[in-house]
């Protein structure tokens, strides 16, 4: 991952209700970047944004700089 970016997600999982929503999900975004999450509907778009907003348990690691 670069260590320049602004947003690095490294190895994202939830599980809810026993049921793996998301799993290693790792990704970086650079300042001034414009990003967009598409997929159907269920594949855990909502649930990414949650933990990237810090508002959903997850293992892994979240950096903003």
């Amino acid at each position: 991952m670069p260590l320049d970016a602004s947003l690095q997600i490294h190895n994202c999982s939830v599980t809810l209700q026993n049921t793996p929503v998301l799993q290693n999900i790792s990704c970086s975004v650079l300042c001034g970047d414009v990003v967009s999450i598409i997929g159907a509907s269920g594949a855990g778009k909502t649930t990414l944004l949650r933990c990237v907003a810090g508002l959903q348990k997850h293992t892994g690691d979240r950096r903003t700089t």
